[in-house]
This record gives C-alpha cells, sequence and structure tokens, in this order.
C-alpha cells in the first residue's frame, strides 16, 4: 500500500528514507526534527517512510507531517525475507531524489543537516558522504525538539565517552579524511549515510542475503568504493540516536552475536581476501581494533579562525609539493571548509592527516572507555551461558 501527497512538480534534490518496524514514538521523533531542516530552492527535499510490516498503526501517526514536507508512507508485508536492506532497497527505488539520504527510524538530524550535505555533493565528484551519532542515554520527548538547535546545545553540554559513537576514537586515531583511512569502508552506517541515486542503481543497492543484523551498509560502500566512489567524512554531520540500551558499536550484544557470525562468513565469502592483512578478519569485524596516541612525526600545521584561508591551502600544497611527504592539518576553526577540501584534494600522493579539534577526542581515554565497556558485555555473555547451563 502507497500513500502520499502529489508531488511538486519543483526538482527533489534529496530523499530521506527510512525504514520502520514499529517503534513509532521515536519515528515521530525524527519526522519532528525533518519539521525544522533549514529548506530553500536548493535545499528541496521528501521523506519516504517504508513500514516493514509494522503492527503499530504506523501510517495513521505520520498523517500530520504531511503539510510540513513531502511524505511518502511505503507499507510491505513481513516475512521469511524481510529484512534492513529490503526495506531501504524499496523506499531509495521509489525515490524521487538525485541523492539519497539513509536514516533509521530512531535518528535525530540538526536543522542544517541539508546544508552540512549540500557541502560535500557540491564540492566532491561520487562521493559517499557518512556522519557520526551521538547516543542519547535518555528518551526524548517531541515538546523539546521544536527548537532542535537549542535542544542540540544541552546536549553537547553534558556528552561524555559513554554517548559519543566509536567513529569518533577511529577518527581521533587515524584521521577525520576518508581518504586516508585505512579499509574507510568499515565505518560506512546506513544509519547516517548519503549517496548519489544512480550509484545504488549501478550496484542494485542493498544486498538482501543479510537477513539478520549486521553488515548490510558494510557490503554496499565496500561495492561502491569499488566502482570508485569517494567515501567522506563530514565530521560535522552528526546525528542523535535515541536511546536503546546497548551499544552495538561498541561491543555486539549476545542476542545478535550468532547471526552476527553468519552474515561475517557470507560477507568474507563474497570478497574472498578483503581483510586478510588482520590475523584475524571474523575477529576485526566483531570487535574491531584497539587505538593509541602515536606521536606523530610529520610535519604538523594549525589553521585558525582569521588566519587568511586561501594562503594556508597554497601553504599545505607547496610542503606536500616540494617534500613529497604527508602532513597533519589541525582545523581549530568550525566553518573554514578544510574538511571538505583536504577530502577533495587529489593533486599528490602524499596524505593529508586532518583533524577538526572540535571534533576530536582524547584517543587512550575514549580506548580505555572502550575497553571497559567490553569488557563489561565479555562478563555479561558468560554470565548467561553460565544460567542455562
Amino acid at each position: 500500500m502507497r500513500l502520499g501527497w502529489a508531488r511538486s512538480a519543483m526538482f527533489t534534490k534529496y530523499s530521506f528514507v527510512i525504514p520502520a518496524f514499529n517503534n513509532k514514538r521515536n519515528l515521530l521523533n525524527s519526522l519532528c526534527c525533518l519539521k525544522a531542516v533549514n529548506r530553500s530552492a536548493e535545499y528541496q527535499f521528501e521523506v519516504v517512510v517504508v513500514d516493514d510490516g509494522s503492527t503499530e498503526d504506523l501510517c495513521g501517526a505520520l498523517s500530520v507531517f504531511r503539510s510540513h514536507f513531502n511524505l511518502t508512507n511505503i507499507r510491505i508485508e513481513r516475512d521469511h525475507k524481510s529484512c534492513r536492506s529490503r526495506a531501504r532497497n524499496v523506499g531509495w527505488k521509489s525515490a524521487k531524489g538525485k541523492y539519497i539520504v539513509f536514516l533509521d527510524s530512531d535518528i535525530l538530524v540538526k536543522p542544517d543537516y541539508l546544508f552540512q550535505l549540500d557541502r560535500y555533493f557540491s564540492a566532491i565528484n561520487n562521493p559517499i558522504v557518512i556522519g557520526n551519532r551521538v547516543h542519547l542515554t535518555t528518551k526524548v520527548l517531541s515538546d523539546n525538539l521544536e527548537d532542535m538547535n537549542a535542544f542540540s546545545n544541552e546536549i553537547k553540554s553534558s556528552l561524555g565517552f559513554s554517548n559519543l559513537d566509536y567513529r569518533y576514537l577511529v577518527y581521533s586515531a587515524k584521521s577525520f579524511n576518508g581518504s586516508v583511512i585505512p579499509d574507510s569502508w568499515l565505518y560506512v552506517y546506513s544509519c547516517n549515510m548519503a549517496v548519489e541515486k544512480s550509484h545504488l542503481l549501478s550496484v542494485d543497492g542493498f544486498d538482501e542475503n543479510y537477513i539478520e543484523w549486521g553488515l548490510e551498509d558494510i557490503d554496499l560502500a565496500v561495492r561502491l568504493y569499488r566502482q570508485g566512489l569517494a567515501i567522506c567524512v563530514n565530521p560535522y554531520l552528526d546525528v542523535f540516536h535515541q536511546a536503546h540500551g546497548h551499544r552495538d558499536d561498541i561491543a555486539i550484544g549476545a542476542e545478535k552475536l550468532e547471526c552476527y557470525k553468519k552474515n561475517i562468513k557470507y560477507f568474507l565469502e563474497k570478497f574472498p581476501g578483503i581483510l586478510d592483512h588482520y590475523s584475524d578478519p571474523a575477529h576485526r569485524l566483531i570487535v574491531g581494533e584497539d587505538y593509541f596516541y602515536e606521536e606523530s612525526n610529520l610535519h604538523c600545521v594549525e589553521y585558525f579562525p582569521g588566519i587568511d584561508l586561501k594562503k594556508f591551502k597554497l601553504e599545505v600544497e607547496e610542503y606536500l609539493r616540494v617534500s613529497a611527504r604527508s602532513i597533519v592539518v589541525k582545523d581549530y576553526s568550525t566553518d573554514s571548509d578544510l574538511d571538505v577540501w583536504v577530502q577533495n584534494h587529489h593533486r599528490f600522493s602524499s596524505k593529508i592527516l586532518y583533524f577538526p579539534m572540535s571534533k576530536v577526542v582524547n584517543v587512550e581515554r575514549m580506548m580505555a572507555y572502550v575497553r571497559g565497556q567490553r569488557n563489561k558485555n565479555a562478563l555479561a555473555a558468560k554470565e548467561e551461558v553460565f544460567q542455562h547451563v
């Protein structure tokens, strides 16, 4: 069943595709935030919600949003092949936008979300644009979202490692420049990513053989990456993830682990040798890496507000040209466009390791937190096994 208002003749640039199975309250909060997204002629967008056989009445609950933006609700009935991949494929294939934005039904975006996407799609050819997540630990009330800027500022004032996505650690240790991160496709999560629809068509979207949780988005990223797309990390495209309890990005929960191992087996057979540079590829996909702060012997330059940006870029290029060595760029501004520039910089073979200092975390301290959470998860799993013996 397909419901939706007649589409405007105006060009639709972006299509938000949101799969949902029940989870009505979080979904309504997500849509409430989309009401506040800054809109202009260049940011025209639609929202496609794919109801993956919910038992809750999502259709009736969504009707209130149709006066705020172009909204389509597609329902598909549940069966043995129901999965996130199928729901997302149904969504993007029916979307009208040039660019497809994938969000989960529990994600809250900030008003500048489309502006942040546009910075990349207007400057870089064929990017996959990804952002981070901030995990909320308390339930969100829709009344709090009327002023999303105030809400986000309130959240920022209380952030700790328990809120930050694992990828903050990865990028702070390696670089926020996706083009220099080894195996950068490992960090493409479909809860907050965008790509041109034509590229999804070229690889036929998500692989629907991933029935259970995990790896379907990384699988898609590998295939897009092999088609020549650039994986770009936008450090300012962070979103809020409404509280669900266990953090699978740090340590996969026991209820998901066995099915996830089946997905790992399928993934490694589909892409033979792709992680053979690790001694245990399956372990790498389950646990991840340990990260440590390493004092770099690379030349480091710092950009502060007020410095001539054009001159700064020329000096970075001159260093790369003369020395043929990589360089560390620390950016102390929040609106310089250096994040886009370094990921669109292909004139030299040397790398630019880029760190937006307002987003960088203390690697050693966050790694200690992650290690502690993994130990707690392992202990809980052992106790559960013991209880069933």
